[in-house]
């Protein structure tokens, strides 16, 4: 029986702490009314490895006009970008281009 006033407790204060950002106040008053505490605690630390994606979408523009695009790891340089670039636009002539506009884990635009 502690088993599962144990796990209803635990389950209790979950729900109560996911609630808190919503309406602080009630989630603060149910908290002290059914398991008698004050305050929730300290918040759980966020792990960044199951956050952030470790690709994305890289988009290849000529004179801003999207064309194609590529999923490519992230912090690709710029020489990387306009290779991937070259591999799926062959008509892309990188010496014609007046300018390579190269925008970081977003995009690489050719100026013609």
């Amino acid at each position: 029986n502690n088993i599962c006033a144990s796990s209803r407790n635990s389950l209790i204060l979950n729900f109560l702490s996911l609630l808190y950002p919503l309406a602080p106040h009630i989630s603060s008053e149910l908290l002290e009314a059914t398991l008698g505490e004050r305050f929730f605690g300290k918040w759980p630390e966020v792990d960044e490895r199951y956050i952030l994606d470790k690709t994305y979408e890289l988009v290849i523009q000529i004179n801003g006009k999207k064309k194609a695009t590529k999923i490519v790891d992230f912090n690709i340089t710029k020489e990387q970008a306009v290779s991937f670039a070259e591999e799926l636009l062959p008509e892309i002539v990188i010496e014609d281009s007046k300018k390579i506009i190269f925008v970081e884990n977003k995009l690489v635009n050719f100026v013609i």
